[in-house]
């Protein structure tokens, strides 16, 4: 469906990318105070950290089956409507565990989250933003809400310090948080209604209009090289979001309220300049400007960890790898652009799913060395140094598979 008036249009195309951000941001911060309150929750169960990583494995696990099993149903219900249901069953979830008085109960109620709320909120929200922004601003509707993982990760700190250092208190307030929101999709349901809009002009065989390939071979090359890019990538990305507050309050005894002050000036700097580059990315185009921003951003990135390991001043170390994460989110702009850029429509569904596989599978790893590493040693600077030597690969195989998709191209096949 058309446009109605062009002011109509750019009033939509700045709604649905804050609302998309309020539903990463909450949904983030109820998932990633498990990893930020993890020594608390961790002392109270009396549980060893290396049990703790195997269960955190199987909400991942969880979390990877249940696009294949529910995904359908989502796929066939309103997306405003589907928010709206992963919104609450996500709040719900997260205080239900701040009232669990064993490990069992709040086990089994991550088991639900896993399932039913946690894989939905970033694919709802690229559905909303392909169906109702236009394609000269999908770039900065994307770039916008996948904000809300740095942000909610630093919420989540910040939440933490205020409560007193209470998980049970930072959950409960998380939770009224995520019920403050449910209103946010259905409101933005009933605009889109009330003006008559169902969707832009949306072709996604002209957003990936990359031809097509019959060298089974090279396509499953590049799906490999993807894949081992996105897999480095987020293994660091799953140490950060899970384990970072054992390294930083638990083992270096930085309070809450320290680790808040970085991270929050961290997040303000990186939602910018993510937005930043999403937009300018997609104006320079070229695979050359993808690459550059990965190297740019995940090889300093690397450095500042190796350097946090060496350092003895524990706001110094705190203060590096809050600044790694910066160079990360900068860099994670160029990931699904690059796979759009070089991967054939019609192999686009099986090099996308090979490519987003790498999440499941890397938080599954990352929660179980991670777990047995601080089990076993007392410390998790032998897992911050795997993290860092597995980053330092990410942008060599994304370059290497844009290689490949550059001789596809050569011959005419993309």
């Amino acid at each position: 469906m058309k446009r109605e008036t062009k002011g109509f249009v750019m009033d939509v195309e700045k709604i649905i990318p804050l609302l998309c951000l309020g539903v990463t941001t909450v949904t983030i911060v109820q998932g990633v105070l498990i990893g930020t309150a993890l020594p608390q929750i961790v002392a109270e169960f009396n549980v060893d950290y290396g049990f703790m990583g195997l269960l955190m494995a199987l909400w991942t696990l969880l979390l990877a089956v249940s696009p294949f099993v529910l995904g359908g149903f989502v796929d066939r219900l309103d997306p405003f409507v589907a928010t709206f249901t992963v919104l609450l069953v996500s709040s719900v979830s997260t205080l239900l565990n701040a009232a669990a008085r064993d490990l069992i109960t709040f086990n089994v109620v991550r088991i639900v989250a896993s399932l039913l709320a946690a894989p939905y909120p970033w694919p709802l929200c690229s559905r909303i933003v392909a169906t109702f922004v236009g394609r000269s601003r999908t770039g900065f509707a994307v770039a916008t809400f996948n904000t809300g993982s740095m942000l909610g990760l630093s919420a989540s700190y910040l939440i933490m310090w205020l409560t007193g250092n209470n998980w049970r208190a930072a959950m409960l307030a998380s939770g009224i948080l995520g019920i403050a929101y449910l209103p946010a999709p259905l409101l933005a349901r009933r605009l889109m209604a009330s003006n008559r809009r169902t969707s832009v002009e949306f072709d996604r065989n002209i957003l990936l209009d990359n031809g097509s390939s019959n060298d089974e071979r090279l396509v499953n090359r590049i799906a490999a090289f993807l894949f081992a890019g996105h897999f480095a990538a987020l293994y660091t990305w799953g140490l950060l979001m899970s384990w970072l507050s054992t390294f930083l309050v638990a083992e270096l005894k930085l309070s809450y309220g320290q680790v808040t002050v970085y991270m929050t000036i961290i997040a303000l700097f990186s939602a910018f300049l993510e937005v930043l580059v999403g937009v300018y990315t997609d104006k320079l185009g070229g695979l050359k400007w993808r690459t550059a921003v990965l190297y740019a951003g995940l090889w300093p990135s690397t450095l500042l960890l190796f350097l946090s390991l060496l350092t003895s001043t524990s706001e110094l170390a705190a203060l590096l790898i809050s600044l790694s994460l910066l160079g990360w989110r900068v860099s994670s702009t160029s990931f699904w652009s690059i796979v759009n850029d070089i991967t054939p429509s019609n192999h686009y569904g099986r090099v996308s799913r090979v490519f987003v596989s790498a999440a499941p599978l890397s938080g599954i790893a990352s929660s179980v060395v991670n777990g047995f590493i601080v089990s076993f040693t007392g410390s998790l600077r032998a897992g911050i140094l795997l993290s860092a030597i597995l980053q330092l690969f990410t942008p060599i195989f994304f370059k290497k598979s844009t290689d490949l998709g550059l001789k596809l191209k050569n011959r005419g096949k993309v």
